[in-house]
C-alpha cells in the first residue's frame, strides 16, 4: 500500500540528522526525512517496474513505437501509485505530494515509458486546487484505479507525449487551462527521438465546455508539477546511468586492469555523482515545498534546471567511458540516454529554468 499519512515529517531546525534533507522556504530551512512507509512504497514500485519493465521489454516497447499497450499501467494502479495525491473518499490514499518523489525516480531509473509524471503528479494536483466539483467527481476517482492516461499540452507546441493514447489532456492557452478528451481532438502520432512517449501532433479546438479555470494560477501550477516531477524523473535516469557506467568500467580491462582504476576515469564518475546527488538534493526540497501547498516555481526551476544538468554530464560521461559499445543498437544504453535528452526539454529547458532563477534572484536583491 502506499502512504497513507502526511508528507515527509517536518522538522525543526535544532533536530538535524545525518539522515535528513532540507528544504529551504522564504529564508526558514525545513529539516525534514522519509518515512518507512514511504521508502517501502518506493521499493514496492522499484521492485514491479525491475520485474515488468527489464531493458529487454524496454526494447521491445522501442520497437512497438505507438502500438505499445503497457502491462504495467494497471498494476502500478493496483498498487496504489496514481492515486497517491488522491483522496481517499475519492478512491486515493490521502497522501501529499512529496509521497511521490521516491516512486518517480524508480521510474526514472527504469525508464517507465507511461505518462506517469502527466497523470499522477500533474492532473490530479491541477483538479484538487483548480477544478470544480463536476470535474473532480468525473477523473480523480479513474485516475486513481488506472482507467485514464492523461496528456499535456502546456507551451507553444502541439506535440503531446502520448497524445493519441490519452484520455484526456490538459492544455494551456494564454490563462486558461483546458482538459480536452479523446475523440474531441485530433492526433497525429508522429516519430520522436524517444519511440516509447509516442509523440502526437493535436489539434484542439477549445471552448466553454473543455474549459477547467481562467485561473492564471492553474497553468503556472501545472508547469511547476510538470518540472519538479521531471527533475524526480531525470534523477533516477542519472542514477542508472552512473551506476551501469560505474559497473561497467570496473570489469573493463585494459592495460591488465580494469579501467575504472585510472584516476580520469574516477574523476569524471565523480563529477557525475555530485552533480545527481545535488539534483536530487533539489528535487526533493521542491517536492516538499510543492507538498505544502505553497508556491513552488522557483524551487521547480531551481531542480529542473540541476536535474537537466545531472542527466546531461551522465549521459555523456556513460557513452564516452562505454566506449565503441555504447553507441551500438545491441546495447541498452541508448534506451536511457534518448530518455534523458527528450526529458531534459520538457516542461522547460535548463537555459528557461536559469532565466526563471535568476529573475528571482535580481528581485530578491532590489528588495
Amino acid at each position: 500500500m502506499p502512504p497513507r499519512s502526511t508528507p515527509a515529517p517536518a522538522r525543526s531546525s535544532e533536530t538535524s540528522s545525518p539522515s535528513a534533507y532540507s528544504a529551504c522556504r522564504r529564508g526558514r530551512t525545513v529539516l525534514f526525512d522519509f518515512t518507512d512507509d514511504q521508502r517501502g512504497f518506493d521499493d514496492a514500485v522499484s521492485s514491479l517496474l525491475a520485474r515488468r519493465m527489464p531493458a529487454s521489454r524496454l526494447r521491445e516497447v522501442w520497437e512497438a513505437g505507438q502500438d505499445y499497450d503497457s502491462e504495467v499501467w494497471q498494476p502500478l494502479a493496483d498498487l496504489g501509485l496514481l492515486g497517491i495525491t488522491i483522496p481517499a473518499d475519492r478512491g486515493g490514499s490521502d497522501g501529499s505530494y512529496i509521497d511521490l518523489a521516491l516512486p518517480l525516480e524508480s521510474c526514472g531509473r527504469h525508464a517507465l515509458p507511461d505518462p506517469v509524471v502527466e497523470t499522477a503528479a500533474i492532473l490530479p494536483l491541477v483538479l484538487l486546487r483548480h477544478g470544480d466539483e463536476p470535474a473532480r467527481d468525473r477523473w480523480l476517482g479513474p485516475i486513481a484505479a488506472g482507467e485514464v492516461v492523461a496528456g499535456t499540452c502546456l507551451g507553444e507546441s502541439d506535440l503531446v507525449a502520448h497524445g493519441a493514447r490519452a484520455d484526456v489532456v490538459l492544455v494551456a492557452r494564454g490563462d486558461e487551462l483546458h482538459l480536452v478528451t479523446r475523440g474531441s481532438y485530433e492526433a497525429t502520432p508522429v516519430n520522436g527521438t524517444d519511440p516509447s512517449r509516442r509523440l502526437a501532433r493535436c489539434r484542439f479546438v477549445l471552448d466553454d465546455l473543455s474549459l477547467l479555470t481562467r485561473d492564471p494560477g492553474a497553468v503556472q501550477l501545472a508547469r511547476t508539477v510538470g518540472a519538479v516531477a521531471t527533475a524526480s524523473v531525470l534523477v533516477g535516469l542519472s542514477q542508472h546511468l552512473l551506476t551501469t557506467t560505474r559497473d561497467y568500467v570496473l570489469q573493463r580491462e585494459q592495460f591488465g586492469q580494469p579501467i575504472g582504476a585510472f584516476q580520469a576515469l574516477k574523476h569524471r564518475l565523480a563529477d557525475v555523482a555530485v552533480a545527481t546527488e545535488a539534483a536530487r538534493s533539489l528535487a526533493w526540497s521542491a517536492s516538499y515545498v510543492l507538498g505544502t501547498g505553497e508556491d513552488a516555481s522557483l524551487e521547480a526551476s531551481l531542480a529542473k534546471s540541476s536535474a537537466n544538468q545531472a542527466a546531461y554530464l551522465a549521459g555523456a560521461a556513460a557513452l564516452q567511458l562505454h566506449g565503441g559499445i555504447g553507441f551500438t543498437w545491441e546495447h541498452d544504453l541508448h534506451l536511457w540516454l534518448q530518455r534523458g535528452r527528450v526529458l531534459e526539454t520538457a516542461f522547460g529547458s535548463t537555459d528557461h529554468h536559469r532565466q526563471v532563477v535568476g529573475i528571482h534572484a535580481m528581485a530578491s536583491s532590489a528588495s
